[in-house]
């Protein structure tokens, strides 16, 4: 309630100096300053500076204190205090390095053992004087400063959540010194020293309350629903009474997230990432931090790709894969990895949705290849190599491109060789291909049966084949990049001959093999 009970002096630690801030460690332990004393107790200039000093407390209440391994008599050291766990001893300093007095922190390794001091980074010290440290409960670093914009003299500012150094104002703050600041466990009521108007003199002692909110965290693990598996990277979103977004971060490695809030408040926390669905929680905040967890459901359709060279088997890197979603008029492009593999999330689409999906793979040397993937989602993660052939065809002298694209067997009418719509259509593919590799050359074979006399099928071929070489050089770039050859029945692919006295046996579908338009690959 503010009022003391009966003072009493710490005998063990007191001298004929000043013994001034002490904190205790929770334990046996505890911090003071004090005037340097004895024969180094003046610097060069003849100033009596401050040391601190750790005192272990024994059985009998009895004090032993050690002068603290980073004092000086050329420097002050003093003002002591311990964050919340005890793990870092803050001070205020004017050692080598500050630009005035500064806030420093040291790790505090054991019992009488301590790291190596640095100033407090961010924005705390300034070109002026920092002094009187203190850690709340909840820890914000409090402080008194003349160097950051105040009401006059020292004033008391905190470091807020958002690295932001704030004046407490008025009426804790006034024209003259305000300092020495601490907080009972409350984070609410508490003590500052002032030499203000309206007191006994010199510096006095005074108690508050504070009315407004308080400084609290939010905090909380994102997990996957139905396990314990955390996720990272989810993006959390912290959003006022009235809709305004305040604050944002992202879950850590271990799916942990902590959010600067106020006490007294109305919120709602959004947690969003891309396969999941979003989910939202709206809370009242006391004066105490809060603890929120999260558990996503996976909601997002993940199409996956291992793309190999058709004829190793071999994973392909760097191919080029162009997603072209022909239901919501998107387009993705994705490169494979060094292992061939590729991913692409939708998180459009669901289980049990339809996917209607135009997919282009190319890469320099290869063949490029079409597919069309249009299926009924089952399952979340949709593999498309396993429903799909997108295996790469290299481009290499001596290949036949007709046996590396989707194309149908060139018909002609009976006895002639004009081009038909039909042919048309497949001639159309290899004029494609021949575009996208302008260096192509390509000789096309035309190719007979046995029937009729060599001599018929040979002029019948070669007409053919120029008819069609004709009209490829109509629709490509360098059109000499294509000749047309009639072999007539000199290079059967089945063995079915039938000149002369040889009668063929051989099944219809074995003569139609033999009548083949060939699309050879002579130079790249």
């Amino acid at each position: 309630d503010g009022e003391l009970s009966e003072t009493g002096m710490l005998r063990s630690i007191c001298s004929k100096y000043h013994e001034g801030p002490l904190c205790f460690d929770g334990g046996t332990g505890l911090y003071f300053t004090r005037n340097n004393a004895g024969k180094t107790r003046f610097d060069q200039n003849g100033i009596r500076n401050l040391s601190m000093f750790f005192g272990a407390v024994d059985v009998l209440g009895g004090i032993s204190e050690t002068l603290m391994p980073f004092c000086s008599a050329e420097y002050s050291v003093g003002h002591p205090a311990l964050s919340p766990d005890k793990k870092t001893l803050y001070f205020a300093s004017d050692m080598p390095g500050s630009k005035g007095v500064d806030i420093y922190e040291v790790p505090v390794l054991g019992f009488g053992k301590w790291g190596t001091p640095k100033r407090v980074e961010g924005n705390v010290n300034t070109d002026g004087d920092e002094m009187f440290p203190f850690v709340s409960s909840n820890g914000t670093l409090y402080f008194s400063s003349n160097g950051h914009i105040g009401f006059g003299g020292l004033d008391v500012f905190m470091l807020n959540k958002n690295g932001e150094v704030v004046n407490l104002g008025s009426p804790l703050n006034s024209i003259n010194d305000d300092f020495a600041f601490i907080l009972k466990s409350d984070n609410k009521t508490g003590f500052v020293s002032s030499n203000r108007a309206g007191g006994k003199g010199g510096d006095d002692i005074y108690s508050f309350t504070y009315t407004g909110p308080i400084e609290i965290e939010i905090s909380g693990v994102v997990t996957l629903d139905g396990s314990k598996k955390t996720i990272a990277g989810a993006y959390v979103v912290l959003i006022d009474e009235k809709g305004k977004q305040i604050t944002s971060v992202l879950t850590d490695e271990s799916g942990h997230y902590v959010l600067p809030a106020l006490s007294g408040k109305q919120y709602t926390i959004q947690v969003k990432h891309d396969g999941f669905q979003t989910e939202e929680a709206q809370l009242i905040t006391q004066e105490t931090s809060v603890k929120k967890d999260f558990s996503l459901k996976e909601s997002a359709v993940v199409l996956l790709f291992n793309v190999e060279e058709k004829a190793t088997e071999t994973p392909l890197s760097d191919v080029k894969i162009k997603l072209e979603d022909l239901t919501f008029k998107t387009i993705q492009n994705l490169n494979s990895d060094s292992k061939g593999t590729a991913q692409q999330i939708y998180s459009m689409y669901k289980v049990g949705d339809s996917m209607n999906m135009q997919i282009t793979l190319s890469k320099e040397g290869y063949l490029t290849k079409i597919v069309k993937l249009q299926i009924p989602i089952q399952s979340r993660e949709v593999n498309v190599s396993e429903m799909l052939d997108i295996a790469l065809i290299k481009l290499q002298v001596g290949n036949d491109l007709s046996q590396m694209i989707d194309i149908n067997p060139i018909y002609f009418d009976l006895g002639k060789f004009a081009i038909r719509k039909d042919a048309a259509i497949e001639l159309d593919k290899i004029v494609k291909v021949m575009n996208e590799y302008p260096s192509m050359k390509i000789e096309l074979g035309s190719h007979t049966d046995c029937r009729s006399s060599k001599s018929s099928n040979q002029a019948l071929s070669d007409k053919r084949a120029k008819a069609s070489a004709d009209y490829i050089k109509k629709r490509i770039t360098n059109p000499e990049r294509i000749k047309g050859v009639g072999y007539g029945e000199s290079r059967l692919k089945v063995n079915c001959p039938c000149e002369g006295n040889v009668k063929s046996n051989c099944p219809e579908e074995e003569h139609q093999k033999n009548r083949r338009t060939e699309f050879i690959i002579v130079s790249m």
